[in-house]
């Protein structure tokens, strides 16, 4: 059976978004507004598993900052920290050098490309943290990224009986008080799926459901995925197992074990410094690996036309 006419365009980049396009500590500019020193919360935070294990309680590792976070405003050392806050204090997040950059100048190279351009190869940009959604949204390379995941916090919640009540209405900003989702690691597998069907950009398309590779709006294998934090194992190997590509990156005071082991084992084709600076490695390595599978595309297409009959090759 010949190959779609019509291949799957798009190319899409996911990002650990606190480790390998920040150089700020996340939580950092939250914290330090309300005066906590992050070195101490985080040690909190450590602890928070032996805490709740000799009440016989778990608290999954990827959570116990935000349920701590939530703690320290419920106790008022974070009085009034709202969703609105926590988005503004986004903007104090620093880019990794050269992040933007390289983003916006991705999406221009495939535009420049007459090859790329005229089977309309598009690149887009996403996002995954396990730590505020809002944080991403409000930092300076939100407005440069196609979309986002992350963990998110709600306000005031619905009361027992709240249906009977009068419809419920916008309100002021309340402080956080409790989780709404809490996104972690094996996440990010479901954030794929729903990526490569085109969930996130019809709302009518189920994530669940049943559909051909050929069908997706964008193939696992026209992925590729930047990590920072060596807990994203699922989805590195998803993406390499479907032909995608994967990228280790380290910033300057990281501990290099993790992510060499995980380049030694194959789940990261490669390492360089969180550092996008035009003409650096990171930079050369995924505008090669972003050329490479755009090249894959044309070349799917013009086997596509080869190898039906009677069709007229697509105009130059």
């Amino acid at each position: 059976m010949p190959a779609p006419l019509q291949p799957q365009p798009t190319i899409a980049f996911i990002w650990d978004f606190e480790h390998a396009l920040i150089t700020t500590p996340l939580l950092a500019p939250v914290l330090t507004g309300y005066g906590v020193d992050p070195e101490r919360f985080a040690e909190e935070v450590a602890g928070l598993p032996a805490f709740h294990a000799v009440r016989g309680e778990t608290v999954a590792p990827a959570a116990a900052r935000l349920v701590h976070l939530v703690d320290y405003v419920q106790h008022g050392t974070m009085k009034g920290l709202t969703n609105a806050t926590l988005k503004r204090h986004g903007r104090e997040l620093t880019p990794a050098p050269g992040s933007v950059e390289l983003i916006d100048a991705m999406r221009a190279k495939v535009r420049s490309v007459p090859e790329f351009a005229r089977e309309g190869i598009t690149v887009e940009h996403y996002a995954v943290t396990t730590g505020p959604l809002v944080l991403v949204e409000g930092s300076a390379l939100g407005e440069h990224l196609d979309g986002a995941w992350g963990s998110t916090f709600l306000g005031e919640r619905a009361a027992p009986g709240y249906l009977d009540q009068l419809p419920v209405v916008a309100a002021s900003p309340q402080p956080l008080s409790h989780l709404g989702i809490t996104y972690d690691h094996p996440s990010v597998v479901r954030t794929l799926f729903e990526i490569s069907k085109g969930v996130n950009v019809d709302a009518d398309v189920d994530a669940d459901s049943r559909m051909a590779d050929d069908h997706r709006r964008i193939p696992l294998a026209n992925m590729v995925f930047v990590a920072g934090d060596p807990g994203w194992v699922p989805a590195l190997s998803v993406i390499n197992a479907a032909g995608g590509k994967t990228l280790g990156v380290l910033t300057p005071e990281a501990d290099e074990g993790p992510m060499r082991r995980l380049q030694a084992e194959g789940r990261v084709h490669h390492i360089a410094p969180t550092d996008y600076t035009d003409g650096g490695p990171a930079a050369v390595w995924l505008m090669e690996a972003m050329e490479q599978i755009a090249y894959g595309i044309v070349e799917h297409r013009r086997q596509a036309f080869a190898a039906t009959p009677d069709t007229p090759p697509p105009s130059a």
